[in-house]
């Protein structure tokens, strides 16, 4: 394959994984023999093993894995104390087992990470995690030489994971299901041997079911998607197990900056007529629990939104048209009431105090890398406020005016955070940032602004034109840095 071939196929290869072209997840994985050939029994029972068949099988699965895989069987059996009979000599003489496996296969995406592998320029992105649980369910059927039969289902299942260019690797995939056909057969071969081991069966009812056993899902090990929440020793006491829930206190310091703008349609098109800008900063103390899963979340959105800020228009020298054999006539603009000198290229500035209770909801994605010791964490959040009850204070010397409105999908929040959970030190670290939008804040009146100087070729003068604006556009973002002692 040529190099550019390549690239293409590194490029086009996540894009057919998110449109579900050719997505094959093998099913079929052989545990290691020299693990289940092991002796761990010295005595022996006779068994003939009869059938072992196999569903749900993926198209591109390597039938051929089905030989090696009932040597792994007969291997757990034989490591056991079983003496299997040949098939050839099975009779009633002795029990016979047949065994039927399904294996499944769970995965996960981000999906938010994929579409970034399969943007121009970005065909190499590496960071593309997979992640979920193989599984294998094996339903014995045990014939004892009375005629008496016996069923018993059980299902190992393992997790697995990838982090990097998961869409065109399967060997953690693979390791897991091998690990959970071991945990399976391992389980079969215990209760082969345990019924086997039980006084005479001759009396009992011809059939006997058991409900299915489930054995539990094998954690992975090593560097990994962390899915599961890595487990921790329970707090002794009720105080110590209550804050516990509450994550941890987390010591930040904050920043953030606001900007709101008007904007307003002139004879030359739409203008921006006036803005204002803001900037805060603090330190705050507040409960965080840090993420401990990857995986999806979907929170409901209850806040409320509260800036002080000012709204300026833009200082613009209006020249003075030159007329052949004009005199120009000085002037001195005085306050009506007050007689004082007013400067007429000074900008209108307003106050706003704006208000906004909303409720929405939201959609996050957390990724969690790492190992029982540390863990790498990430958060995605983006949120949408449904409905907004707003309150506008707007004041212009002492005039002030008061309004309530309502808005519907008019806003929402961009979140994003970083950092890093040492559990053994019971520390967390990280850096969060978020965006607010709100579009169209209604002012309770019209606010007047003046638009940029533009000549009247009919009066002859440059002037400024009168705008009348009903609202504006708020942004903000805020920003975090902190640390956590987790509890």
């Amino acid at each position: 394959m040529s190099a550019p071939s390549g690239k293409r196929l590194l490029q086009v290869g996540p894009l057919a994984l998110l449109l579900g072209v050719g997505c094959a997840t093998p099913r079929l994985a052989v545990p290691n023999l020299m693990d289940a050939r092991a002796p761990t029994r010295t005595s022996t029972f006779a068994l003939s093993l009869e059938r072992v068949t196999i569903t749900n099988l993926d198209a591109d699965d390597d039938r051929r894995k089905l030989v090696p895989l009932r040597a792994t069987l007969e291997a757990h059996l034989m490591a056991s104390g079983a003496e299997l009979i040949p098939e050839v000599q099975s009779s009633t003489a002795w029990p016979s087992l047949s065994v039927h496996l399904r294996p499944e296969v769970e995965n996960h995406r981000t999906y938010v990470l994929d579409v970034l592998s399969v943007l121009p320029g970005l065909g190499l992105f590496p960071l593309t995690p997979e992640w979920g649980t193989a599984s294998v369910e094996a339903v014995l059927r045990l014939r004892f030489e009375s005629g008496h039969v016996e069923e018993r289902t059980v299902r190992g299942a393992a997790d697995y994971s990838h982090v990097f260019y998961a869409w065109h690797r399967d060997d953690a995939r693979l390791e897991a299901l091998a690990r959970a056909y071991n945990l399976a057969f391992s389980r079969v071969t215990e209760l082969v041997r345990a019924a086997l081991e039980r006084p005479d069966t001759s009396q009992r009812p011809a059939m006997a079911q058991a409900p299915p056993e489930w054995l539990g899902t094998e954690s992975e090990a090593g560097f990994r998607v962390i899915a599961r929440p890595v487990d921790a020793a329970p707090e002794p006491g009720l105080l110590r197990r209550y804050l516990g829930s509450l994550g941890g206190l987390e010591g930040a310091i904050t920043g953030g900056a606001a900007r709101v703008t008007s904007s307003a349609r002139t004879e030359a098109g739409e203008e921006r007529v006036g803005e204002g800008n803001a900037v805060t900063s603090g330190f705050r103390l507040a409960f965080f629990r840090p993420p401990s899963r990857t995986g999806f979340f979907f929170p409901p959105l209850l806040g409320f939104f509260s800036q002080d800020i000012d709204i300026s228009g833009f200082v613009d020298a209006v020249p003075v048209h030159q007329v052949p054999g004009a005199v120009t006539v000085g002037a001195r603009v005085t306050d009506p009431e007050t007689f004082t000198s007013v400067d007429l290229s000074q900008p209108l500035s307003y106050a706003l105090r704006l208000r906004s209770g909303y409720l929405g909801q939201g959609i996050g994605l957390n990724l969690v890398l790492g190992t029982d010791d540390v863990q790498l964490f990430g958060t995605l959040r983006f949120g949408l406020n449904l409905l907004e009850v707003r309150h506008t204070d707007v004041s212009l010397e002492t005039k002030r005016e008061l309004g309530w409105s309502a808005a519907f999908v008019s806003s929402g929040q961009l979140g994003a955070q970083a950092g890093l959970t040492f559990p053994d030190l019971h520390l967390s670290l990280r850096v969060a940032a978020e965006l607010e939008y709100f579009r169209s804040f209604s002012y309770p009146d019209p606010l007047e602004f003046q638009a940029a100087t533009v000549f009247n070729p009919v009066k002859e003068v440059y002037e400024r034109e009168r705008v009348f604006v009903d609202g504006a556009e708020v942004s903000t973002i805020n920003w975090q840095v902190s640390a956590t002692y987790v509890f």
